[in-house]
């Protein structure tokens, strides 16, 4: 940790204050289970009460419940409960994370963010209060109020939660502070989701004693924020803007201007949008096809949120260590599989939709089907947020990543929007489910259009694992952002994959233009980010040199071979001498990378023919090694040394087949007792 981290961390370099840290992680927790317990409790209240089911006949049951009918423009609307409610909750819920992020982030930062916590769950209380009055009077306006000053209240809190850790945590620990932020938040969401059902059933004669939960947890909450560490304000002059969006168009001018930062942001907001879709959804399911109770609806939220826990930590462990920009197809195309299963009606399953219960058959499959949703939901999403963190240029990070959060909850308020037009001219939640699937595999296949790498990336890791096992080394060493030039010992477009693959960045590869000649590399070379060179000519290099140069200048990767020539009847190469030719003027890194385990033991490529040779078994290992970068001034053949050290290296990491070189002779034999 550097000097400057060092004397920010509050006792030490690893030190911090334990109690003002793990204070704030329990008020979180707190404070999103409440969140939850009190939405989901509040929409299984109003359904019931717009249907007049469990609650006493008042005006308001009278008045809404039944279901609004009426023609428009010659297309019959019906407008239910199971419409209204999810919809309308959803969009109060979004509204305040869209008009107020601006001032309550510079309301963060005037004060002192432990403050400011310290605020949000005295507002808390008296939300709990109010609401136990809403509930005992039967009062659904005041009840829509509350849950859009829940929200409001969760807006205010959120930018101080996230701004303390910087604060209070020292450089070293930051990650690991975000990282247990986030579990208690997927913990607390999933807690007050599956229990409100319960909770709501064990009461529903008496509904506001619900009040006293809140109100009890409430104070909790307020007893802990107490224990927060109470930093400085971060800057005490900031000025508090009544403008919601104040600032938001640099950063909408950065997204647009970085085609894949735009195209991941489009994917970033429909997770959002289709995760808040399928919640209302499912809760109109459970409630009008299905006639299941709170408890079991409850149970359908719970394996929703798990499914996307779960599948968020996979994500993470099956990218392998690097940012796997292949999941977000794979996570598309198993959202649009499992939205279409959950489309199929009971009666496909030999299932009638008035018999259904906890332990029937049906519904333990619904179950399944909907954590699988979530799973690859949380797949798809995981991806997404990494690559929006590293494209973010690094001094405009926190706004882009604020401005985005601000558009999810766009596409949130969005889908209350569209949900209630949905059912009002006569889609079922079956009719929703299959439209979501349909909207994943287009949005999917869409970024994948504007993104062919993406597609490319997850086919090459669906093959790592199985048909191969990429060992990779060395990919810290290759800079976050800026230009960098790898000089590689590869020897076909068939390389290019795996070092693609390998690395988290895009790679501009360096090729004769005559593997385009070639009908099969040319439909691969749609995928990839290729430098075609014409060297048979003095021009063709000389252009190509420009061309590299500028990639360079520019902040890519660009990738080419040691080698002296690119085809054998070709113009010897004019930076094969001097490398560092190409990157001097843009200060971009050298670095050596080697490449094994594929040339003659998988592939040979002769005559503009590409032969493929089985290697014998699964999961063949092959190495990418990526070396230190190299000083300026180093002249090309030690350049090519380097290559070599770094294949040397790899090689002294490769796992032996065999445990003794007479093992290895002893089984061959056997399998081979003819030879």
């Amino acid at each position: 940790m550097n000097a400057s981290a060092a004397n920010t961390a509050p006792t030490g370099k690893t030190d911090y204050p334990r109690v003002g840290f793990w204070s704030l992680i329990v008020t979180q927790f707190q404070g999103a289970f409440n969140d939850n317990l009190f939405k989901f409790i509040i929409i299984f209240y109003l359904l019931n009460m717009m249907r007049g089911a469990g609650t006493e006949s008042t005006e308001a049951m009278r008045i809404y419940g039944h279901a609004l009918e009426g023609g428009l423009f010659g297309i019959h609307l019906k407008i239910t409960a199971g419409d209204f409610v999810p919809s309308f909750a959803t969009l109060l819920f979004s509204l305040p994370f869209i008009l107020f992020p601006a001032f309550f982030g510079a309301l963060a930062d005037r004060y002192s963010k432990g403050s400011i916590a310290r605020w949000v769950k005295y507002i808390e209380v008296g939300i709990g209060i109010l609401v136990g009055i809403a509930l005992y009077r039967h009062s659904i306006a005041l009840l829509w109020v509350m849950l859009f000053l829940m929200a409001t209240h969760s807006t205010m809190f959120s930018p101080a939660k996230y701004g303390l850790l910087p604060e209070i945590l020292p450089e070293s620990r930051i990650s690991w502070g975000n990282g247990i932020l986030q579990m208690g938040t997927i913990v607390a969401i999933i807690a007050g989701t599956g229990l409100a059902g319960t909770l709501y059933d064990g009461l529903k004669d008496h509904v506001y004693y619900v009040a006293y939960v809140l109100i009890g947890l409430s104070m909790f909450g307020l007893v802990t924020s107490q224990f927060i560490s109470k930093p400085a304000p971060a800057n005490a002059s900031q000025k508090l803007s009544l403008n919601p969006w104040s600032g938001m168009g640099r950063y909408m001018g950065a997204i647009i201007e970085d085609k894949v930062l735009l195209y991941v942001v489009v994917g970033y907001v429909y997770f959002w949008f289709a995760g808040a879709l399928i919640q209302q959804n499912i809760i109109k399911y459970a409630h009008e096809v299905l006639r299941l109770g709170e408890a079991q609806n409850g149970y359908l939220q719970a394996a929703m949120a798990i499914g996307i826990g779960v599948g968020a930590v996979a994500a993470g462990y099956l990218s392998r260590g690097k940012i796997e920009q292949g999941l977000i197809l794979i996570g598309s195309l198993g959202m649009t599989l499992f939205a279409l299963l959950i489309a199929v009606p009971p009666g496909w399953y030999g299932q009638a939709a008035e018999g259904i219960t906890s332990a029937s058959v049906y519904f333990r499959s619904l179950l399944f089907l909907v954590f699988g949703l979530g799973f690859f939901a949380g797949v798809f999403d995981v991806p997404l947020a990494s690559t929006l963190q590293q494209r973010a240029p690094a001094n405009m990070r926190g706004g882009i990543i604020s401005a985005t959060n601000m558009l999810t909850f766009v596409g949130m308020a969005f889908a209350g929007l569209l949900f209630l037009p949905l059912g009002a001219v006569g889609f079922t939640p079956a009719h929703i489910f299959l439209l979501t699937g349909l909207f994943s595999l287009a949005v999917g296949l869409f970024i994948v259009w504007k993104l062919p790498l993406l597609g490319l990336r997850a086919v090459l890791w669906a093959m790592d694992g199985t048909l191969f096992k990429v060992s990779i080394g060395g990919r810290r060493n290759l800079p976050e952002r800026g230009g960098a030039l790898i000089v590689a010992d590869h020897n076909s477009i068939v390389d290019t994959l795996a070092i693609q693959y390998a690395l988290d960045r895009e790679v501009c590869f360096v090729m004769g233009k005559e593997c385009l000649d070639v009908p099969w590399m040319k439909r691969l070379s749609h995928f990839l980010h290729l430098v075609p060179v014409d060297s048979t000519t003095p021009q063709g290099l000389a252009e190509a040199e420009q061309s590299i140069q500028k990639l360079l200048a520019e902040g890519w990767v660009v990738c080419l071979s040691r080698d002296s020539l690119l085809r054998s009847d070709g113009l010897r190469l004019p930076w094969y001498d001097d490398y560092h030719r190409l990157a001097r003027e843009s200060g971009a890194l050298v670095l050596p990378l080697s490449m094994t385990r594929l040339w003659e033991r998988v592939y040979i490529f002769s005559e503009k023919r590409l032969q493929l040779r089985w290697c014998g078994r699964l999961r063949y290992p092959v190495q990418v090694w990526l070396g230190a970068p190299l000083p300026d001034g180093t002249p090309g053949v030690a350049v090519r040394k380097a290559v070599e050290h770094t294949a040397m290296e790899a090689y002294f990491q490769r796992k032996y087949q065999f445990r003794l070189l007479q093992e290895g002779f002893v089984k061959m034999a056997r399998h081979r007792f003819r030879h």
